[in-house]
C-alpha cells in the first residue's frame, strides 16, 4: 500500500524550488520512499511507468499546497525491472529512473 503525506520533519517548511528525490530500499526494507517539494500550490501528478512506457501506477493526481511530501511504495507490488517515476507539478517536470532487483 502507499500514501502521500507531509513529511513530519518538514511540516511548516516551504521549499524554494520544486524537488523530486527517491530513497531506494536496502535489502532489509520493503518500501521505496519518493519525496518531493512544492514551493507553491499546484496540480501534481506522480506516476510510475515501466520500461516500455506503459503506465503502471498513479501515486498522486491532485492539487496540493506548498510544502514537502512523501509517498511510500511497497516494492513487492511490482516485478523486478526498470521503471520511471514521472513527476509533474504545474509546469515543472522531472523523471527519475528506478531499478527494482529482488
Amino acid at each position: 500500500s502507499f500514501g502521500t503525506r507531509v513529511g513530519v520533519e518538514e511540516q511548516g517548511k516551504i521549499p524554494d524550488k520544486f524537488t523530486l528525490s527517491l530513497a531506494t530500499p536496502n535489502p532489509s526494507m520493503r518500501n521505496i520512499v519518493i519525496k518531493y517539494g512544492l514551493p507553491e500550490k499546484v496540480n501534481v501528478t506522480l506516476e510510475l511507468y515501466d520500461i516500455s512506457g506503459r503506465l503502471v501506477k498513479i501515486f498522486c493526481s491532485k492539487e496540493q499546497k506548498a510544502g514537502y511530501y512523501e509517498t511510500q511504495v511497497n516494492y513487492n507490488e511490482f516485478a523486478k525491472g526498470v521503471y520511471f517515476i514521472k513527476f509533474k507539478a504545474g509546469t515543472y517536470k522531472s523523471t527519475k529512473k528506478l531499478i527494482l532487483m529482488k
